[in-house]
């Protein structure tokens, strides 16, 4: 009977990747079960398009049951008389300490059942559509107050085990926390689940520098920053104060702006919500109410200890491990316990104590909020939102009349307005205008005691605002001084100069090679011993002492300095950086148009949405023709998606005419796009959809020109952004369009994707227009450039440049 292993790679697909399978081999050498198989190999299988993985190893399964009941009864039978339950060691492993914060791992799914149980099981998951995520819903039975925050990771589904952790000190001073507001994390390793995101990572953070995280979609940059703001990430230091714009949690749409700004100090904001809370349960005038509240505030006050203890118990060793281990079991018990009594009805006892404990929590309160200077709050909140382009109205009135670009504004200013000792930016110039994005460059250029940490696409502004940059790659960290720029240009240098070093190396080797072979045709020839032994040397120094001579630093090789650990060879050779593969990124031309007229001819076109309401652009006038390459900036509300509604055609205007060639067809990006694709259907499935009489091998080609190809099968839920942005483009594009017009193209897109899509635009023949606030972007694409402001359009002779330097000046 072939073992698990054998049968796993005997049914995976013929045309495997060697170097794949490889990893593979190696991955399920211990595995004693299909469900291990399963944990190490899933990521792989996915991109092997095996299907869907539950009925693959049902399969798996149920062929290892048949071969299993042939020889059931000689198994059984050589059983007789053994002991069919063995003892337990007395000594058992410890668990690892991170096992104090992770979840418990999924239970493995259980054996028992006959084959004919297995086969209905089988029928039934391949009959079954995929289902979407279960959302998470309340318990109606749990009391009516706010839920306490919890501290898992907002950005990740609660199926995901997320499993941080670096090298800890033993020593008692550096368990707790220090004066120092530098990060100095060694052998940091995050996985979630079988994937790992960091291996033995070294992660340097000093104070008061600006860093810019850079790295392909998918690396886990967010996963890092994520691990780091929630604390996820054992050893990082408790006494710093840590912000991500990400983690900043929704607020009520009735709320004042303002208000959701000064409410991101979370001490306070937790002030203030226990004191919402025991105020209502007073003016309820209710026993039953007050003492629920007095529940409320006995929970959320044991399980913040708790989790203060979770910290220490994870960080602290030996004796004092074990004691601050023995607290946390008991504070969870207590919390458990507590729970417990919460879910049965309120007793006497509770009633008559509830007043005076209600009055104690409210005196503790007032005076916690009297002593925050509430005037300094708010004019900082203030500053920080007219900078971000928020009128005195605005922040006065409630979160609900604001645009998803605006409340995105409204979480930047409230890590703006926090000042913490390490503010982490996932992407913030997402749904910013150039003058805001000018603004805040300019702005985080000004916090000289914050650390920053910023995740961006936007090159231009990484070049503005950061000193230092984090390449995150092969599941390291690198660091390099200078901003995105110059570190394109000293990494270019490098390549060049191992190039030279590689190929001085190789002329080193072809010479002693020459020399052995010429030295060894002599010794035969003559009988030279002597010249037989310098063969041998030079062999052997070939063999083992070959390399470079000096280190990364210049200085004269040393081996027991430069070579620490295990190696092959007794020298270090030149490591060429082989890159990662260009994102593929394939447009399709257009048809040739035969008339020769604009595609788009605006005359004198303005537009208004009510004849009551103002104009939103007025007297536009603007022709495009094949092959041009327009750019369109402006600030948020002049009227840009306006001006994209009525060249499209989805908009008439009020005045004016706007007419398109007879010919044309247009692709529209729109900047929520990719919001508004189904999760739980697949690229093919859209494609198909979209163009039901097309091959799906020719759909299946167009997609793999956009480097989805591999993937086209997976439900879109679980894509990344970027891969989202790739789809919606090529569903667009298919056909090949002769009018494509990209709103905020760049949104999601690592850098790399960014320059294929800007080569693959360039390289199209069809028009294309683009409203975008990257400037580096718009400068490298657009051959013409106008600005949208007054109602009206304005042609740029200097380009984008024009326009930052016009904004900068009034500023």
């Amino acid at each position: 009977m072939p073992s698990l292993q054998e049968r796993f790679l005997t049914s995976l697909p013929k045309d495997s990747d060697s170097d794949v399978l490889t990893m593979i081999q190696m991955l399920i050498g211990d595995c004693t079960s299909f469900d291990e198989i399963r944990d190490a190999t899933e990521a792989f299988l996915v991109d092997l398009n095996v299907g869907d993985l539950n009925v693959f190893f049902q399969r798996l399964e149920l062929a290892q049951d048949n071969d299993q009941g042939s020889s059931k009864e000689s198994k059984e039978s050589n059983a007789k008389g053994r002991n069919a339950v063995p003892n337990a060691s007395s000594k058992q492993t410890a668990a690892p300490m991170a096992a104090v914060t992770s979840p418990p791992p999924p239970a493995a799914s259980t054996k028992k059942g006959s084959v004919a149980a297995r086969k209905a099981k089988l029928a039934s998951l391949t009959q079954k559509t995929q289902k979407p995520a279960d959302s998470e819903g309340g318990d109606s039975s749990a009391p009516n107050v706010p839920p306490i925050a919890s501290s898992a990771s907002p950005s990740l589904p609660a199926k995901f085990e997320l499993v941080a952790t670096s090298i800890q000190s033993r020593f008692h001073k550096d368990t707790l926390e220090t004066l120092s507001n530098d990060v100095d994390l060694k052998g940091v390793n995050i996985t979630i689940n079988n994937s790992t995101i960091l291996q033995d990572a070294h992660l340097k953070l000093f104070q008061g520098v600006r860093y810019g995280l850079i790295g392909r979609n998918g690396v886990g940059k967010s996963t890092l920053l994520n691990c780091m703001s929630t604390g996820s990430l054992i050893g990082f230091p408790l006494n710093l104060k840590i912000l991500c714009v990400e983690q900043l949690e929704d607020v009520s749409t009735e709320t004042r702006v303002l208000d959701v700004v000064m409410d991101a100090e979370r001490k306070v904001a937790n002030w203030k919500e226990e004191l919402d809370v025991l105020q209502k349960a007073q003016e309820a005038h209710d026993p039953s109410s007050m003492a629920q509240a007095v529940r409320y505030m006995t929970l959320k006050t044991l399980e913040s200890d708790t989790e203060t203890m979770r910290k220490l118990a994870i960080k602290r060793s030996g004796a004092r491990g074990h004691e601050a281990r023995r607290e946390l079991v008991e504070l969870e018990r207590r919390v458990a316990e507590t729970k417990n009594q919460h879910q049965e009805a309120i007793t006497e006892s509770e009633i008559d104590a509830a007043p005076l404990l209600i009055l104690g929590y409210l005196e503790n309160l007032y005076a916690n909020l009297k002593n925050f200077d509430s005037a300094a709050s708010e004019s900082k909140a203030r500053k920080v939102l007219k900078g971000l382009g928020f009128s005195t109205a605005w922040q006065d009135g409630p979160l609900k009349q604001l645009s998803g670009g605006w409340k995105i504004r409204v979480a930047l200013a409230q890590a703006l307005f926090l000042e913490p000792d390490i503010l982490l930016l996932d992407e913030p110039t997402n749904h910013l205008d150039l003058p805001a994005i000018l603004w805040l460059q300019k702005y985080l250029t000004t916090l000289d005691s914050v650390t920053l940490l910023i995740v961006s696409h936007d090159r231009q502004f990484l070049n503005a605002t950061v000193e230092e940059i984090i390449e995150m790659r092969n599941f390291k960290l690198t660091y390099h001084v200078g901003n995105y720029d110059e570190f394109v240009t000293n990494q270019e240098d490098k390549q060049k100069r191992d190039e030279k070093r590689q190929d001085a190396l190789e002329k080193k080797r072809a010479h002693i090679e020459k020399s052995i072979q010429d030295g060894l045709r002599h010794a035969k020839k003559t009988g030279d011993d002597k010249k037989l032994g310098m063969v041998k040397s030079r062999q052997k120094k070939l063999d083992e002492r070959f390399g470079l001579e000096v280190n990364a630093k210049g200085h004269k090789f040393k081996l027991n300095r430069d070579m620490e650990g295990y190696f092959l060879t007794s020298r270090l050779g030149v490591e060429l950086d082989s890159g990662d593969a260009a994102p593929n990124w394939s447009i399709p031309e257009p048809e040739p148009l035969r008339n020769k007229s604009a595609l788009v001819e605006m005359e004198q076109a303005s537009f208004q949405y009510s004849k009551a309401g103002p104009e939103i652009l007025t007297k536009i006038t603007l022709n495009i023709q094949m092959g041009d390459h327009i750019g369109i900036v402006g600030a948020n509300g002049e009227g840009k998606s306006t001006l994209v509604k009525l060249m499209i055609g989805s908009q008439n205007p009020t005045v004016g005419r706007v007419s398109h060639h007879p010919k044309i067809r247009i692709a529209h990006i729109s900047q929520d796009l990719t919001t508004r694709l189904p999760l739980d259907k697949t690229p093919l499935d859209l494609m198909k959809e979209a163009h039901p009489g097309v091959a799906e091998q020719e759909l299946r080609a167009h997609l793999g020109g956009f480097g989805v190809g591999g993937i086209a099968t997976r439900a879109l839920g679980g894509f990344s952004g970027g891969q989202r942005v790739r789809v919606a483009v090529a569903l667009e594009v298919f056909g090949g369009k002769n009018l494509i017009v990209l709103d905020e193209p760049t949104n999601h897109l690592d850098m790399d994707t960014i320059e294929a899509m800007l080569e693959a635009l360039q390289e199209n023949s069809a028009a294309i227009v683009v409203v975008s606030h990257d400037q580096y972007f718009v400068s490298r694409f657009s051959s013409t450039v106008y600005v949208v402001q007054d109602r009206g359009i304005k042609l740029l002779e200097g380009g984008v440049d024009e326009y930052v330097a016009s904004v900068l000046k009034t500023k």
